[in-house]
């Protein structure tokens, strides 16, 4: 995945995809245009998170993040010997109900599944707008695709491509591992006391930030966010797609 969407891992599965071929990276209809469908994930999110749901659409990244499908909310995290308290915001998925619900990918039209994740830095509990230029954190999106149908993995070093080290440390062998697009976007400063390479854009506006009563001894703060989050994705290519999340 490299480094942005790393942070978090959110796996969700594609609902509407199918095989094709053709376009560039396999993405099918280069011609295809306008936002995904709207969408509604069967699962239910927990407190103190805000249920969120969005689009990204680029000219090879076209999905939907259903509503429900993920959670939003602010955690104030403890202080460190060499990491000061923070306030970041987190996006994250529903942990209920049917994964395939909570993401509808339309490009590339065999993904398989999808994953979206983002932790990004806060000035403090309050609202405001919030952005890569001046804050810190990274978001990420990963699309899943096929195991090509012609793929053999064999020996235990130096694996073809498509292939990895996998299995017991005693004894791994070469395996095949499942073939993804990411795109994402980061600030200059990862949160945690460590640099990264400015990559697009992100700008967070929350428009609300309340206390949520924690339960007794609980180790993170957390507090219930409503807002938006829009964010240039940008891939190793070079190729751009446009996040926009409300919650």
């Amino acid at each position: 995945m490299g480094k942005v969407g790393c942070v978090l891992v959110l796996a969700v599965t594609a609902c509407g995809g199918h095989a094709s071929s053709g376009g560039k990276n396999g993405t099918g209809d280069e011609g295809d245009s306008g936002a995904p469908p709207a969408c509604i994930a069967d699962g239910t999110v927990a407190a103190p998170g805000s249920p969120a749901s969005g689009s990204v659409v680029g000219a090879e990244l076209r999905a939907a993040l259903c509503a429900g499908g993920g959670t939003a909310f602010v955690e104030i995290t403890p202080g460190a010997l060499s990491v000061p308290s923070q306030t970041v915001f987190i996006l994250d998925p529903t942990t209920n109900g049917d994964p395939r619900t909570r993401f509808n990918i339309q490009l590339p039209k065999q993904a398989l599944s999808g994953g979206l994740v983002a932790l990004l830095g806060m000035s403090g509990p309050a609202p405001g707008t919030y952005s890569s230029d001046s804050g810190c954190g990274s978001l990420g999106l990963c699309v899943t695709l096929p195991l090509p149908a012609n793929l053999v993995c064999t020996g235990s070093d130096a694996c073809s491509p498509g292939c990895a080290l996998q299995g017991p440390v005693s004894g791994p062998t070469c395996q095949p591992f499942m073939p993804q697009v990411c795109y994402g976007s980061s600030a200059a400063r990862d949160c945690v006391g460590g640099t990264d390479v400015p990559r697009g854009s992100w700008s967070l506006t929350l428009t609300s930030v309340d206390a949520y009563a924690q339960e007794a001894n609980a180790p993170l703060e957390k507090l219930v966010a409503h807002g938006t989050l829009t964010a240039e994705l940008l891939n190793d290519d070079g190729d751009s797609a446009q996040l926009a999340v409300a919650f």
